[in-house]
C-alpha cells in the first residue's frame, strides 16, 4: 500500500495510510485519493495472507463471536455489491484465525482479482500516523500538546489559542478546506492537480472560524495539514522521513509509505480508483441526485 498525509480518498483525492491491529480486517475498495491531498496522504499495502482461508484454530479461548468460515465470503460479497465497488478484499486475523475473501476486479474491463498486496491511497488513515508522530515529538520534548501552533507555524488565525492538542482532538474551529466548492472545481478540471500544504491552509484561512478554540468539536483536514507541518518542524526532518523511520521501519511496514507531493503513481499491484460524479459529492456533501 502507498501512503500520505491526512485527507480524503477519490480519484480526486488525497491519500493516507493505515495501522493494522489484532484482530483486525483490513479492507481495500478501488478507490483513489486527490492529488491536492496527496501531499498528506498515505499509501500502503497490506500483507499477504496465508493461501488456506483460515488457519488452525487458536487454543486459547476468546470472548469474541467465532467466525462463520461458510458464511464470510457470502457476506462480504453483500457488502461489496451494496457499495458498488468494482472490487475489494478483505483480510482477517483473529484469535480464531486469519480469513481472507476476494470480489471483483482491480479496474474495470479486466479480470485481475485483487489481492492484500495491492497498493492503494489510504487517505484519512494517514491521520492516525500524523498523531502518533506527534506524540513521539512531544515525549522526545520536541513540543508540548499545550503549545499554541502560532509557536510553529505562523499566519494560522487564532493560532496563538489554538493548541496542538485542539489540532488532534479537531477542535480548532478552523474552516474544513476539503469543503470549499472551488477545491472540488480545480479537481474536476485536473484531476492530477497537485497542491502544497501551504495552499490548502491559504484555502482555509480566507474563511472565518467556524468556532472559537477548543468551544466545539468539528472534523477538519485543515488540522492535520497543520499538524504534518508542526512535525517537520519540531523533528527537523521531512514527514516522509520522520514516518519512515520512527514508524513504518520500527513496526515493518514495509508496504506503507508518504509519497512526494508530486508523485501520483502507485507502486505495482495496486488497484484502480473510481468515484461516482465529481469531486464536490466527495468533498462538499453535495447529495446525490436520485438518478446517481
Amino acid at each position: 500500500m502507498k501512503m500520505s498525509r491526512a485527507d480524503d480518498d477519490a480519484p480526486n483525492r488525497a491519500a493516507r495510510r493505515v495501522a493494522l491491529l489484532a484482530p483486525c480486517a483490513a479492507l481495500l475498495i478501488a478507490s483513489c485519493a486527490l492529488p491536492s491531498e496527496a501531499s498528506f496522504t498515505a499509501v500502503s499495502a497490506t500483507s499477504p495472507a496465508p493461501a488456506a482461508e483460515a488457519s488452525a484454530p487458536s487454543p486459547t479461548p476468546s470472548a469474541l463471536k467465532p467466525v462463520d468460515p461458510a458464511a464470510f465470503q457470502p457476506a462480504f460479497e453483500r457488502a461489496a455489491k451494496k457499495l458498488m465497488v468494482p472490487g475489494a478484499v478483505v483480510l482477517l486475523r483473529t484469535p480464531q484465525g486469519t480469513f481472507r475473501a476476494t470480489v471483483g476486479t482491480t479496474e474495470l474491463g479486466t479480470a485481475k482479482a485483487p489481492t492484500t498486496g495491492d497498493h492503494f491511497r489510504i487517505a484519512s488513515n494517514t491521520k492516525t500516523m500524523t498523531s502518533a508522530l506527534i506524540i513521539l515529538l512531544a515525549q522526545d520534548g520536541r513540543l508540548r500538546l499545550s503549545d499554541p501552533v502560532s509557536a510553529h507555524v505562523p499566519g494560522v488565525p487564532n493560532g496563538e489559542h489554538i493548541t496542538i492538542a485542539d489540532l488532534l482532538k479537531m477542535r480548532s474551529g478552523l474552516y474544513n478546506y476539503t469543503s470549499a466548492p472551488e477545491l472540488a472545481a480545480a479537481l474536476d478540471a485536473d484531476p492530477r492537480r497537485v497542491e502544497t500544504p501551504q495552499a490548502m491552509l491559504d484555502i482555509a484561512f480566507r474563511r472565518p472560524p467556524n468556532f472559537a478554540p477548543d468551544a466545539s468539536y468539528e472534523y477538519s483536514n485543515t488540522n492535520y495539514v497543520l499538524l504534518g507541518l508542526v512535525a517537520e518542524k519540531a523533528g527537523g526532518h521531512p514527514l516522509a522521513e520522520q514516518f519512515r523511520n520512527r514508524l513504518f521501519a520500527p513496526l515493518g511496514l514495509e508496504g506503507t509509505s508518504l509519497p512526494a507531493a508530486d508523485d501520483l503513481s502507485l507502486p505495482d499491484p495496486s488497484s484502480h480508483g473510481y468515484m461516482y460524479g465529481g469531486s464536490a459529492y466527495a468533498l462538499v456533501d453535495r447529495p446525490y441526485p436520485d438518478d446517481m
